[in-house]
Formats: C-alpha cells, sequence, structure tokens
C-alpha cells in the first residue's frame, strides 16, 4: 500500500508514535512492499544505513500499536506487514513464495468455535504451507 510521507506522519500521530526520521524509512518500507518482510530485509532495503537493534524495536513498536502484524511463517523469525484488509498467505516450503488468501472462510470457524465453547474470539492467525506450481512441477516432486 503506498502511503505518502505525511500519510505515514499522520499515522504514526494518530497511534501515539513520534515520527522520528528511522521511523519514517522504516514504515515507508513497510507500506511499499507487498509481501511480509523480516528485519533483515528491511534493512536491507534501508541499505543498512539504520542499525538492527533500531529496527526491531521499531518494527515491536509499530506492532504494539496495532500498525504491523507480526506473522510467523515457521522459518525461525518473524516477518511484519503493514495492516490492511484482513488476510491469509499460503507459504512455498521449498522455495519460500509466499501468496495473499483473501476469503479464507475463518469467521465462520470464528462463530462454530465461539458457539462450540463460549470463548469470544478476538485474533486469529492462519498460515498455510505447501508447494507452489513451479515447485510441483520440479523434478524432484514428481
Amino acid at each position: 500500500m503506498r502511503m505518502t510521507r505525511k500519510d505515514i506522519i499522520s499515522l504514526l500521530q494518530l497511534k501515539g508514535v513520534k515520527p522520528s526520521a528511522a521511523r519514517l524509512q522504516i514504515m515507508q518500507i513497510c507500506c511499499d512492499s507487498d509481501l511480509p518482510l523480516d528485519v533483515q530485509e528491511v534493512a536491507t532495503l534501508l541499505k543498512n544505513e539504520i542499525h538492527l537493534s533500531t529496527i526491531y524495536r521499531t518494527l515491536e513498536k509499530f506492532v504494539a500499536v496495532g500498525i504491523l502484524e507480526c506473522i510467523d511463517f515457521q522459518e525461525g523469525k518473524f516477518r511484519y506487514e503493514f495492516v490492511r484488509d484482513h488476510h491469509h498467505h499460503v507459504v512455498c516450503n521449498d522455495c519460500g513464495k509466499v501468496a495473499d488468501i483473501k476469503d479464507s472462510g475463518i469467521e465462520k470457524i470464528e462463530q462454530s468455535v465461539s458457539l462450540q465453547t463460549g470463548f469470544i474470539v478476538t485474533k486469529h492467525s492462519l498460515e498455510l504451507f505447501g508447494l507452489c506450481n513451479k515447485c510441483q512441477r520440479s523434478t524432484h516432486h514428481v
């Protein structure tokens, strides 16, 4: 989701976050990406101009205030994505390709779980794993 510098400043201020130069750069990278990014990918896109510890702290701050989502693709690291329309992901086990899933039907499952258990579901996480078309065609999966 492309946002202007002014949009990002307004969003940070709305969430009570001081719009420092580093925060603005990190937020711009996250907004411009179509896929969830890990800390090293953010650092690379920033040409390593911002220390990794600052990137970690900033990403966690953005998650805490609800600007970013923290996603676990079971690869030993977290990825971060700008909060936009609610969606899920499917991840290729071989090449790591990620695709968005728009309508997973999870809302109906949440309703069913609430009826069965009496719980009020406040959030969920759903990531699916498999093989993309390219990897399915590769010789080691035929």
